[in-house]
């Protein structure tokens, strides 16, 4: 199918193989969904250094331009430690204000659906607002509690400044084994 639509929002430079299965106006997108991204702007998948359970759905026009995410473990382990490693390039600076929609799903069971301060959630990256435009780089280290329920997470995180323009936009699926 040559372009996407999800939340109301057009994507015409991707293009998806596969089947998405939309619910109101939300959106399930299997695992064996393949997204060709939009040129530049795409994280590089055939990169070896980034993961390929996170996939930009942004494009061309967004402010940061993503060249690598990396997790190790990849993918992540329940009761390990996830350490997150991110470089990136914004074309211009984000000023207090900006904002991240963050929707998060267990199978297709909604868990989350929440607007975040970004410039309040990156104090925990060692990261202030404005973010300056250039090289964005970040480590964080995050431990996964060994409890985590079996079954597939996605995670969608579209993030935009204080005047609603489009800094990035990610997606990403990982599965935790069912507990034997």
């Amino acid at each position: 199918m040559k372009g996407l639509q999800v939340l109301g929002r057009k994507y015409p430079e991707f293009e998806a193989y596969g089947h998405i299965v939309k619910l109101g106006c939300s959106f399930i997108i299997p695992p064996q969904l393949q997204f060709q991204g939009p040129g530049d702007n795409a994280i590089d998948v055939s990169d070896d250094e980034s993961t390929k359970l996170i996939t930009n759905c942004g494009n061309n026009g967004d402010i940061l331009k993503i060249e690598y995410i990396k997790l190790n473990p990849d993918p992540p382990l329940r009761g390990e430690k996830l350490y997150i490693n991110f470089k990136g390039t914004l074309k211009k600076t984000v000023d207090e204000g900006a904002y991240a929609l963050i929707t998060v799903k267990y199978g297709v069971v909604q868990l989350l659906k929440k607007k975040f301060d970004l410039c309040k959630e990156i104090k925990s990256l060692d990261e202030n607002c404005p973010l300056e435009e250039g090289e964005l780089t970040f480590q964080k280290d995050v431990d996964l509690p060994k409890e985590i329920p079996g079954g597939k997470y996605t995670v969608e995180a579209e993030v935009f400044t204080v005047n609603d323009e489009r800094v990035t936009c990610l997606h990403g699926i990982t599965t935790f084994p069912r507990f034997l």
